[in-house]
């Protein structure tokens, strides 16, 4: 009982090790230290542990569960990575997670993470591909990046208390139907829902003011969307390729649609742009069902807008237009 600590690669790739028990003297994991242990099945970790460190059971490939003790305080850096877990209990004592502490769990199907923490770092669950269930607490105000990519969520509930959800939080969930943003949320970064093929439902809170490029990119199954009522700017490609959208509701106010928005949208056939649209460049470029548009007063210039709107036949342009750019109708019905 005198060992206080499991050191650095101590059991590093003694891919035999089957069974372990630590004794109640140890306060720490080292660093990597059953690193690549992939026979490891079974662990007991006594309630004296207060820290897992980076890289701890990485690769532990036969370990599918493990308790982790209410003495524990932190998880490092993929502490857990490509381990073999299938269900985890986290513990409410845990004050910190490290970034991609269980990336690529891939045998892992449901997370509920305890109340206490602020922020889901970034990657935490990145590949773990058949997580279909996630409780998220009431208090975390920040999704971080990649935190659930690639994952295969069938819903999300995302708690009253969420600001902020980070670039590619949510990328390539293919089964997420439904997402309802809270109403504190007022900023979602890039790429949050890109390729989630089967998203149909977006609800947004009444506090978005930002959202990045390729927000919703190649969200296959969307049809129909309202934007945030504070939206200024739509981003770069942020429903590109979203090929069932056919109804866009967009708020006053918003003066900018950016390159590419809306670009191969083909069941877009008409949309209303409001009189606040002063920026229009790229915006519409590949929709293929595109047949009629008002441009409002206040825009003057036009550059690549509807390039290869192949069915566009009709569009009404304002007073106020002085130029018109490079293919801005190029591979239209009305251009000559």
């Amino acid at each position: 009982d005198s060992v206080t600590n499991i050191g650095e690669y101590a059991f590093r790739s003694c891919s035999g090790l089957t069974s372990i028990t630590i004794p109640d003297s140890v306060t720490s994991i080292g660093v990597s230290a059953f690193y690549g242990c992939s026979g490891l099945t079974s662990i007991t970790i006594p309630d004296s542990v207060t820290s897992i460190g980076r890289g701890a059971f990485y690769g532990c490939s036969g370990l599918t569960s493990i308790t982790i003790p209410d003495s524990a305080t932190s998880i490092g850096y993929q502490a857990f990575y490509r381990s073999g877990l299938t269900e985890i209990d986290l513990p409410n004592s845990i004050t910190s997670y490290a970034n991609n502490c269980f990336q690529e769990c891939r045998n892992l199907t449901s997370v509920t993470i305890p109340a206490g923490i602020t922020s889901i770092p970034n990657e935490m669950f990145f590949d773990c591909n058949n997580l279909t269930s996630v409780s998220i607490p009431e208090g975390v105000t920040t999704i971080g990046a990649g935190a659930f990519r690639n994952c295969n969520l069938l819903s999300v509930q995302l708690p009253n208390s969420l600001t902020k959800i980070c670039s590619s939080s949510y990328y390539g969930n293919p089964n997420l139907s439904v997402l309802i943003i809270p109403d504190n949320v007022t900023t979602i970064e890039s790429s949050a829902f890109s390729r989630c093929y089967t998203l149909r439902t977006v609800v947004f809170g009444n506090n978005v003011t930002t959202l990045q490029p390729y927000v919703f990119q190649y969200c296959s199954s969307l049809a129909e969307i309202t934007l945030p009522t504070k939206l200024t700017i739509l981003p770069t490609y942020c429903f590109e390729g979203c090929t069932s959208l056919s109804k866009v509701n967009l708020p006053e106010g918003l003066t900018t649609i950016e390159a590419s928005a809306f670009a191969s949208c083909s069941s877009l056939q008409t949309i209303k742009l409001p009189n606040s649209i002063r920026v229009l460049n790229g915006a519409f470029s590949g929709c293929t069902g595109l047949q009629e548009i008002e441009i409002p007063e206040g825009v003057s210039m036009l550059n690549n807008t509807f390039s290869s709107c192949s069915n566009l036949s009709k569009v009404i342009l304002p007073s106020t237009l002085t130029t018109i750019g490079n293919d801005v109708f190029y591979n239209c019905t009305i251009y000559p």
